[in-house]
């Protein structure tokens, strides 16, 4: 038998079982919160930067295979059509519009033709069969280089024409017109600046053709 003296020491002895208490509870679940929600912001903004590549990758896809599309057209093109706009008034819009559009036709001369129409209308490449514009195929979404109207082209335009110096013939509009530019264009650019969205980074592509069936001598080009 213990004695009074050594129960009373021994019982001092004995520490008392450690527990959780309400606090360290508290503490650890708001540091577990924080913990997940840092995870999760990163989480989703890898997401975001995933789908924005995406949107972007897309995107470029879409339009270098809208000016394929291009390209073939004016390769089979049989000739290039001189057309008129009865758009945006003043001066010359026929000319100044050649920037956002233009026609041509495929098939053999004397044969069945087909006319196609490419024009770039706010910020939509279109491609069109017959001389409307901007009601068959949206090609290209997203493109930022569309002239606000015929007779307020675009620095950058979407088509430019070059003659057999290599020279820009709508560098100066008044000084052509729509015959001279379907029978003296040798070379004819594409381009359209894009941008897939928000917070994505805009791009470029383009394409360059030389023209088979130019109809040559047809006009004194410049």
């Amino acid at each position: 038998m213990l004695s009074l003296g050594r129960r009373v020491r021994w019982a001092r002895s004995v520490k008392p079982e450690s527990g959780i208490t309400l606090i360290e509870v508290m503490i650890a679940t708001l540091v577990m919160s924080v913990i997940v929600a840092g995870v999760v912001g990163v989480v989703a903004d890898m997401q975001q930067v995933g789908n924005r590549a995406i949107s972007g990758e897309n995107a470029s896809d879409t339009a270098r295979n809208g000016l394929l599309q291009l390209e073939r057209d004016l390769e089979a093109a049989n000739p290039l059509l001189p057309w008129t706009t009865t758009c945006c008034g003043s001066p010359q819009p026929s000319v100044t519009a050649y920037g956002n559009e233009i026609q041509l036709d495929l098939g053999p001369t004397g044969g069945t033709q087909q006319t196609i129409t490419w024009s770039c209308q706010s910020g939509t490449l279109w491609r069109d069969i017959g001389t409307s514009a901007g009601t068959g195929v949206p090609e290209v979404t997203g493109v930022t280089n569309c002239a606000p109207s015929a007779s307020s082209p675009s620095s950058n335009p979407v088509f430019t024409f070059y003659g057999a110096q290599e020279e820009n013939l709508l560098a100066n509009p008044a000084s052509v017109t729509p015959a001279i530019i379907t029978a003296c264009s040798v070379r004819i650019q594409g381009v359209v600046q894009v941008t897939a969205g928000a917070n994505t980074t805009p791009f470029t592509e383009n394409v360059s053709v030389r023209l088979a069936n130019w109809i040559r001598g047809a006009q004194p080009c410049p």
